[in-house]
């Protein structure tokens, strides 16, 4: 499969691309930052690049300005992922040589990628990542609406021989139908209009708030948005438990114990880590 963009053109590796990779893989500059180490050989590339055509959904980048592969975008599908088990989510990875930082050419691969993956392959969710420090990578993945979902400290990156902080992020098909021209609004927000009707001395689950919002299918979704809450004060995301009634252990604003606190400061009675849902759940109509 090929992609265009404006300045871009994504394709299947060729074995004729090894030179052209070694040229920008084997700057210190690229691999480093993003937990792989610069090439040493045009050898080397050639392997590299013989894997690359091995695997499915790896495309090297083309400025169209210059004709020949610089730099490489992968949608990590199964195994080639550890950022999530579901099969209808995946990973992006990507990196391009120095000489095109800072000039877009990230972000338009990236957001073709992301078209690719939730409008062919189907995807409902793609994760993405960046080590600390690698504040091109961060960027590039906010320019395409990835929010940060959480930190990694102490983490090994066998590549480098080096123990690093990593920052996970996602986008959701949610997400990316909401920012869409013309949709009429985003999930997310429609998901905060919901959380905001739980009044206090009550509860909600995710399931329940997704169907609230419009579409049963988005519990997932719902923890996404509140594990993003823009307004913590305004929006009550610790009235939200799962559907028997457990607190979140990674509940963004301050973990467990203080959405407990915060629960039994409402009047809630949290025993055990759980709320009993018979007795608090907000009620609303047919649920």
């Amino acid at each position: 499969m090929i992609i265009e963009t404006e300045r871009l053109i994504l394709r299947p590796f060729e074995k004729s691309d090894a030179e052209s990779v070694f040229r920008y893989a084997s700057d210190e500059r690229v691999g480093p930052p993003a937990g792989w180490l610069p090439h040493k050989s045009i050898e080397e590339s050639r392997r590299i690049v013989d894997i690359f055509r091995s695997k499915p959904e790896i495309y090297a980048i083309v400025p169209k300005e210059l004709g020949e592969a610089a730099g490489a975008i992968q949608i990590k599908l199964g195994g080639d992922t550890d950022l999530t088990e579901r099969d209808d989510e995946c990973e992006i990875g990507y990196w391009i040589g120095r000489p095109f930082w800072g000039r877009g050419f990230m972000p338009e691969a990236i957001a073709a990628m992301v078209r690719h993956a939730f409008a062919d392959l189907h995807m409902n969710a793609i994760w993405c990542g960046y080590y600390d420090g690698n504040e091109r990578s961060r960027r590039a993945q906010e320019k395409c609406g990835f929010v940060h979902m959480y930190t990694t400290e102490g983490l090994y990156v066998p590549h480098v021989d080096e123990v690093r902080t990593g920052h996970v992020t996602v986008l959701t098909r949610a997400a990316w139908l909401g920012k869409k021209e013309g949709a009429p609004k985003n999930s997310f927000d429609l998901i905060y209009e919901q959380v905001m009707k739980i009044p206090k001395g009550r509860v909600a689950t995710y399931g329940q708030i997704a169907r609230m919002a419009g579409n049963p299918r988005w519990s997932r979704v719902v923890g996404f948005a509140l594990h993003v809450n823009p307004k913590p004060g305004a929006i009550p995301c610790h009235r939200v438990v799962d559907r028997n009634g457990r607190l979140s252990p990674a509940f963004a604003f301050g973990g467990i114990n203080i959405q407990e606190r915060l629960l039994s400061e409402e009047g809630i009675e949290v025993k055990d880590g759980r709320v009993e849902l018979e007795k608090y759940r907000f009620r609303t109509d047919g649920q």
